[in-house]
């Protein structure tokens, strides 16, 4: 499986003497990741998603998001793979394949609990609106995001107390005595997007 994956690998970047072929790659990939590979399972899922190898070559490999859906899932569900967590995730939220923000937001706390900057990101969006089945906690929310900050996620941000430019937020939190106490948490990361993890795109 490991020959596999790495036969992917040099075809995909035309290294150890091999001509680059990115169709020939996801061959390979397949191989692996048909053997319960993770991280191939995640590759195959990429390339599919995005329809190319991220240089630009789109006519490569047809995009289809229900192919990436069915990998991004397995890896996923069977090894509780982050950034196949977070790109399913994605594919739901952005209405790419069929599902609910209540499934989007399972597979976002998979991710995030692996300590994936963007998922837990997406999940405190979640929280701070009481979507996806969840319940309005800015509290959660805030704490999702700075947990994202901390790992580095330029994508971590406040919603729109970071379009509005507000770099402190005060909000009220139940002490265990039952008492209201005012916290201020600091604010102000810029936006953009993180990439995945591990042996894989």
């Amino acid at each position: 499986v490991h020959a596999q994956r790495k036969l992917g690998h040099w075809y995909l970047e035309g290294t150890a003497g091999v001509a680059r072929d990115p169709a020939e790659a996801l061959e390979w990939y397949l191989k692996a990741a048909e053997q319960g590979d993770v991280y191939s399972q995640h590759n195959v899922a990429y390339l599919n998603e995005h329809g190319h190898d991220g240089q630009g070559d789109a006519d490569d490999i047809p995009r289809d998001h229900d192919e990436a859906a069915k990998w991004y899932r397995r890896a996923a569900e069977d090894h509780a793979h982050a950034a196949s967590a977070r790109q399913m995730g994605h594919l739901i939220a952005d209405d790419a394949i069929a599902g609910d923000e209540a499934e989007a937001a399972r597979y976002y706390a998979i991710a995030a609990e692996k300590g994936d900057p963007e998922a837990s990101t997406a999940l405190g969006l979640l929280y701070y609106d009481g979507k996806g089945g969840l319940p309005r906690d800015r509290r959660k929310a805030i704490e999702l995001w700075l947990k994202a900050a901390k790992k580095g996620d330029e994508g971590a941000h406040f919603s729109d107390f970071i379009t509005a430019g507000v770099n402190h937020i005060t909000f009220e939190a139940e002490d265990t005595h039952g008492h209201t106490s005012s916290s201020t948490v600091a604010g102000g990361v810029s936006a953009g997007s993180g990439g995945a993890a591990d042996d894989s795109l």
